[in-house]
């Protein structure tokens, strides 16, 4: 959640606390009940609760899904010389080598949606698709995904070296220049 809309949040709180211990006659002990209830929301708000929530959520899925043993393949597109590297099999032969291996597995378009599988595969080896090559989104977005404890398999070359831009249909170098610190991306 933004930085900023927490510090609101502790702001309205604060404004809140000074209204609510104002004297009230009877007929307004109701709205000084929901006076309190709307601090105690916007300072759980203000302490980052609702990522809580949503972390012990997703994570509670990540290990029901543990015990489907189920893997999450990352295929937006088939698997060829211009949407990989170092990788010289096609997706549904991938997919048979997993059904031959008995691995439960699935095909999934979007990073959005791998959240809740405890390990995703990258068949295109060096390359991983990119919906956003200025910003890099799908990349913070796997990045976060291992934050989060999730583990990112690729399966050829050196992860993250180069991004396939859907919109351009090729791959595009996203390593960091020499020098430019500013560009180099982490986990941490």
């Amino acid at each position: 959640m933004d930085k900023k809309f927490k510090e609101v949040a502790f702001v309205l709180a604060g404004a809140l606390v000074g209204v609510a211990f104002i004297p009230y006659k009877d007929t307004l002990s109701q709205i000084f009940l929901f006076i309190v209830f709307a601090i105690i929301f916007l300072i759980f708000l203000g302490i980052g609760g609702i990522e809580i929530i949503i972390k012990i959520w997703i994570s509670i899925n990540r290990k029901i899904n543990n015990r489907k043993n189920e893997i999450c393949i990352y295929a937006p597109y088939d698997i060829d010389i211009d949407t990989s590297s170092w990788v010289n099999i096609s997706l549904r032969q991938f997919k048979q080598k997993m059904s031959d291996a008995k691995f439960k597995h699935c095909v999934k378009k979007s990073e959005k949606s791998f959240n809740l599988f405890p390990v995703v595969i990258n068949p295109y080896g060096g390359v991983y698709p990119e919906v956003n090559t200025s910003n890099l989104t799908s990349l913070d977005n796997i990045f976060d995904y291992v934050r989060d404890g999730g583990i990112y398999v690729n399966i050829a070359d050196i992860p993250f070296y180069y991004a396939y831009d859907i919109n351009l249909k090729r791959k595009v170098d996203t390593t960091p220049l020499p020098g430019d610190f500013l560009q180099v991306r982490s986990f941490f």
